[in-house]
């Protein structure tokens, strides 16, 4: 027969067996729970809880190429309005770090030269088959294309620099207020307006490469007269590398437009000062 003591005694270290496992075991449980994250009885709300981050972060990757994608798209189209508005405005520092002037300057030469002067015919038959050839220019003709070209070349070059541009314009927005009665946009109408109408005046606007983008606008006041650019993709910022200026032949100058055009600015002056305004 057990003694009282030692059953008492049993009983005491059982006790304290089952208090010291009980006591492992939540130990255990509250490591596990500190590593995995979850416990057995919210695991449902765990796995919930981890596809919802999972989203979170699919969405964030979403919405941040969505945010880079836009931001390249627009990038040639806000640098194309700020080279205007520094023109505008007489911005040279900014002017001189957008536009690539020399290549600028190339093209410029070709187009107005075309522009103001009309190309000359070469003589060459117009086919094999046949053996008639195009009128040949007279002396006249081809002196006031040579002379001419020189000489716009020469105010290209002088003309056509960050400070020149900004002058330029300048001088042509007087002309446009005090002698064809046109205000000042800048002056006219709200920013949001501004650029609404010159969206409306633009041709062509699409990227040729990942790094070059083309856009094409009407001038304001010459119909049948078109600003054709292109931006190129240097290091993270947009660069005006090409400009021309051409006539649209679909655009059928009204009377006002063509005297406009022959009577103002500073490559027709120079044809008015210098060669008959006949071709």
């Amino acid at each position: 027969m057990v003694a009282p003591e030692t059953k008492f005694s049993t009983q005491i270290a059982v006790k304290t067996d089952i208090a010291r496992h009980e006591v492992e075991f939540q130990l255990l449980h509250a490591i596990w729970v500190h590593n995995c994250g979850v416990s057995a009885t919210d695991a449902g709300s765990s796995r919930l809880q981890e596809f919802y981050a999972f989203m979170r972060g699919k969405l964030l990757i979403f919405f941040l190429g969505l945010l880079i994608v836009s931001g390249y798209v627009a990038a040639p189209f806000v640098t194309a309005w700020s080279i205007r508005e520094a023109i505008r405005t007489g911005d040279a520092p900014y002017l001189e770090a957008k536009v690539d002037w020399p290549s600028v300057k190339q093209s410029l030469k070709a187009s107005m030269g075309d522009y103001a002067f009309g190309t000359i015919a070469t003589g060459a038959p117009q086919s094999l088959n046949t053996a008639t050839v195009e009128p040949q220019p007279g002396l006249w003709h081809r002196l006031k294309h040579s002379y001419g070209r020189r000489m716009l070349g020469s105010m290209i070059d002088n003309m056509v620099t960050p400070v020149g541009l900004a002058r330029l314009f300048s001088y042509r927005q007087g002309y446009n207020e005090k002698v064809r009665g046109i205000p000042d946009e800048r002056e006219a109408y709200p920013l949001m307006e501004r650029m609404q109408r010159s969206w409306q005046r633009v041709v062509r606007a699409e990227f040729l490469t990942p790094t070059r983008f083309a856009m094409e606008m009407r001038d304001r006041v010459i119909e049948n007269r078109i600003y054709a650019g292109v931006l190129e993709l240097r290091g993270l910022a947009w660069q005006l590398v090409h400009l021309e200026v051409k006539r649209d032949p679909t655009v059928v100058a009204s009377a006002a437009d063509t005297a406009a055009a022959t009577n103002s600015g500073v490559w027709s002056k120079l044809r008015e000062a210098a060669l008959p305004s006949g071709r």
